[in-house]
């Protein structure tokens, strides 16, 4: 049985709406995608350390929408 807690659904609970969660998560596949393109390179060390702050970024833009809208609700 399917739930709400998926990432799209989590990004349009903070009010996001459809089209913002989508360019949202393309915007995530395109760094991750252009990382790994990184990846086959010599600059492993560069990409990953870049793919790990990309993550925390994203964390935090996400828990601070969350925060956001419980603070609001």
């Amino acid at each position: 049985m399917g739930d709400n807690r998926h990432l799209h659904f989590r990004l349009l609970d903070v009010g996001m709406s459809q089209r913002q969660a989508v360019l949202f998560l393309w915007l995530l596949a395109s760094i991750f995608g252009s990382t790994a393109v990184f990846l086959h390179s010599s600059g492993k060390l560069f990409a990953l350390g870049a793919l790990f702050l990309v993550m925390v970024a994203v964390v935090l833009v996400i828990a601070w929408f969350f925060k956001k809208t419980k603070d609001e609700g």
